[in-house]
């Protein structure tokens, strides 16, 4: 069973890689040129296009540049960013070092949340708590993030002045974003939840 699993992450793993290069390797522009303008923030000779298409392996062809990409990521080598020249790892730790505890804020929030009305929707299936519950988790849904998070800004931010709207400096920081996160966690859970009380006392 557990080989079984581990034979189909794997398949998934590869043909998600294949996929996501195929895609990149055959988008429009031409990613030498996105490089070079990214990373001298101007125009550039053809020369120095070539030069960079070298460097990033674009001119070997598609099996050969999908070998050279996927390769190092195997043993967790992320390589240099194509634009600072810098390793990605340690940007990527610094993203990951915010994102993280941001995740788990609206992951926490979602659970708060989404017990409680679960609870009160399963207390009698149809009563005014179990419409309640289901109505707030249907427009969690059915709110894009973005917009909640707009919201949230101009709310707690901009009117009331209570938050701040961005920044890491302070926890203060992290409510909106985990607030804009775990409402959407939130409608998710309570479905869930719910369902797993009612089918339990089934």
């Amino acid at each position: 069973m557990i080989a079984g699993l581990v034979l189909r992450a794997v398949v998934v793993l590869s043909v998600t890689a294949l996929a996501t290069f195929t895609l990149l390797w055959h988008a429009p522009g031409d990613p030498a040129l996105a490089i070079s303008l990214a990373r001298f923030n101007a125009v550039v000779s053809s020369d120095v296009i070539d030069q960079l298409r070298v460097e990033a392996g674009l001119d070997a062809g598609f099996w050969p540049a999908f070998r050279d990409w996927v390769g190092p990521l195997l043993v967790g080598d992320f390589g240099n960013s194509a634009v600072t020249g810098r390793p990605v790892w340690p940007d990527l730790a610094t993203a990951i070092s915010y994102t993280a505890p941001l995740a788990l804020a609206g992951l926490a929030f979602g659970l708060v949340v989404a017990i409680p009305l679960a609870v009160l929707a399963t207390r009698r299936p149809g009563g005014w708590g179990d419409r309640l519950a289901v109505a707030t988790a249907s427009l969690g849904a059915a709110i894009p993030a973005y917009w909640l998070g707009l919201l949230l800004i101009l709310l707690f931010a901009v009117k009331l002045a209570w938050l701040p709207a961005m920044g890491t400096r302070t926890p203060t920081h992290v409510i909106l974003p985990a607030l804009t996160l775990g409402l959407g966690v939130a409608a998710a859970l309570t479905r869930i939840i719910r369902s797993g009380i009612l089918e339990a006392r089934a």
